[in-house]
């Protein structure tokens, strides 16, 4: 059922691991082709070929031009007015242009995508990441996937995300004296 499709996660490189083993599993046999059983290498020889002929049409003929990130991007849109209801025009205005992204599901830093839709674009990631030093609270690290406003006219909407595909952090001052010291700005709330 389209349930049980595999979707590239972590998961199904475990259930194909276990299988490769078992070369005549039943699990193997493509149930599509009437009155003929499939073994393993049949269908793995059939899963090189469709992926080598996939990669000529999206990307080149020649190997060396093949690179992930053109595939692999990840494509934000603003939660209240970027989405497909929104005009082009709006939708170009607020949503950041495409990043392409290194990764994949089952490695520190992951990024995944459901490979049962036949694009490999980033479905998930991590909103943020941060690294805290115990010992030195001035020393800890962190990015956000985008900025540090949800505002798309700000500076801060979207100057995060580069380095956030690249897997790159900023300083996280903690102490009174070391925010003082990096601040550029000061925002003053009055009531």
């Amino acid at each position: 059922p389209p349930s049980m499709r595999p979707d590239g996660g972590s998961q199904w490189l475990l259930v194909v691991k276990s299988m490769l083993d078992r070369s005549e599993d039943a699990f193997w046999d493509d149930r599509t082709t009437a009155n003929v059983v499939e073994s393993r290498d049949e269908i793995l020889t059939r899963a090189l070929t469709s992926a080598r002929r996939d990669l000529t049409v999206e990307l080149s003929k020649e190997p060396t031009d093949w690179d992930w990130g053109t595939l692999h991007t990840l494509q934000l849109e603003h939660p209240v007015i970027g989405g497909e209801a929104v005009p082009g025009l709006v939708r170009d205005l607020v949503n950041p242009d495409p990043v392409r992204m290194p990764g994949g599901s089952s490695i520190v830093n992951a990024t995944g995508w459901d490979a049962g839709t036949g694009s490999f674009a980033v479905t998930t990631g991590p909103s943020m990441r941060m690294v805290v030093d115990m010992a030195d609270l001035d020393a800890s690290t962190w990015v956000t996937v985008t900025g540090v406003s949800g505002h798309p006219a700000s500076s801060h909407y979207d100057d995060q995300l580069d380095e956030w595909a690249a897997g790159k952090t900023f300083a996280w001052p903690f102490t009174r004296e070391a925010v003082e010291e990096s601040a550029e700005t000061r925002a003053t709330l009055v009531p």
